[in-house]
């Protein structure tokens, strides 16, 4: 890197209170002192995380889901990554990685993280199926434990030479 600020964009399912929320808030500070940070909110459950990350001069955007399986979210979401410009689409958990993987297909050059940060398997064959090819062709995949990341390549098919783990950290402050 050489310095030149990167745009990122961070994609989560929720804002409220949780871990990978509070991960999510934290990661966001702590890049925002040297990149452009947008926070991308897929449900209108943004409180207390979405408060504090404006106050924090973080832009969040919610793309509230119309329905199931919101496909006008995964276009919605690529257009903000577009308009926003975004070059790293960093996102949290599953439900998110799946939508930010969709809308990076729609957004050619933006780089994909996905991130795996439980064991839970996903039910729905459908979006099992998503989840796979998401975590397959992510640029990197980050887990925040080596039990994560051996679930992300047994159950998702993450390639083991992109997981990278990155234990969850604690504000001792």
């Amino acid at each position: 890197m050489n310095g030149t600020p990167i745009r990122v964009g961070l994609v989560i399912g929720q804002l409220s209170y949780g871990g990978a929320e509070s991960q999510a808030y934290e990661l966001a500070r702590g890049l925002a002192s040297r990149h452009d940070v947008v926070v991308y909110c897929l449900s209108s459950s943004s409180e207390p995380y979405g408060t504090r990350l404006a106050d924090a001069g973080i832009t969040v955007r919610r793309l509230v889901a119309r329905g199931g399986l919101d496909v006008t979210r995964v276009v919605r979401l690529a257009g903000y990554l577009r308009r926003d410009r975004i070059e790293v689409a960093h996102a949290f958990l599953f439900n998110a990685s799946a939508y930010s993987y969709l809308a990076t297909r729609l957004t050619p050059g933006v780089r994909f993280v996905a991130s795996a940060r439980n064991c839970k398997p996903e039910p729905s064959p459908v979006r099992r199926a998503v989840m796979r090819r998401a975590f397959r062709v992510a640029d990197a995949v980050i887990c925040n434990s080596q039990q994560v990341a051996e679930f992300a390549e047994r159950h998702y098919a993450a390639r083991s030479e992109r997981v990278r783990i990155v234990y969850n950290g604690v504000d001792t402050a």
